[in-house]
């Protein structure tokens, strides 16, 4: 499992991965699946520790509580209520200890967890741009219908500047 400091160092390596090269739209699609593995195995990784923690700081709690109930002159308790066995725990280092591990896991998990969703993002507007690619592969612009008649003009219009052309270049092979 990572600690907060190689969890902040993965998220800073791949944070670059982020942008999108849009004319590298096969390369980005390649490295998306990559980039998304290898940062939810890994916030996996921490959502299971950080469940894993919390299990432990809640068995550190019951066991206190029990040690405090079973002893409470060791704890300087001259009289037991819930509230000050609860009171106890909670300033006992051992609990402290625990708590802090728990939250430190919990920071690494949610940090993965919103960096995933950056890279969930980023696979919608890399999906978006493969789309624009392909509609403005196929998309024809600046075409507009053209009618029978423009197509007739066109036609003779051509025929005409061929025939000016040929009766041009008779004209000069007689010259010469």
């Amino acid at each position: 499992m990572l600690n907060k400091e190689e969890a902040i160092e993965l998220i800073e390596r791949l944070r670059p991965c982020l942008p999108i090269d849009r004319f590298s739209l096969d390369k980005e699609c390649a490295d998306q699946a990559v980039l998304y593995d290898e940062v939810s195995s890994v916030g996996a990784e921490a959502r299971s520790a950080a469940r894993k923690s919390k299990e432990a700081l809640e068995l550190i709690k019951a066991r206190l509580g029990l040690n405090i109930r079973g002893n409470p002159e060791a704890f300087n308790l001259s009289k037991i209520s819930e509230n000050a066995i609860s009171s106890t725990i909670l300033i006992q280092d051992e609990y402290q200890k625990a708590l802090q591990a728990y939250l430190d896991i919990e920071e690494i998990s949610s940090a993965l967890d919103a960096f995933l969703k950056s890279i969930e993002t980023r696979k919608s507007m890399l999906r978006e741009e493969v789309n624009l690619f392909v509609f403005r592969y196929y998309a024809e612009e600046n075409k507009k219908p053209v009618s029978c008649q423009q197509l007739t003009d066109s036609a003779e219009k051509a025929i005409t500047d061929l025939r000016k052309n040929d009766i041009h270049n008779a004209e000069k092979d007689k010259e010469d």
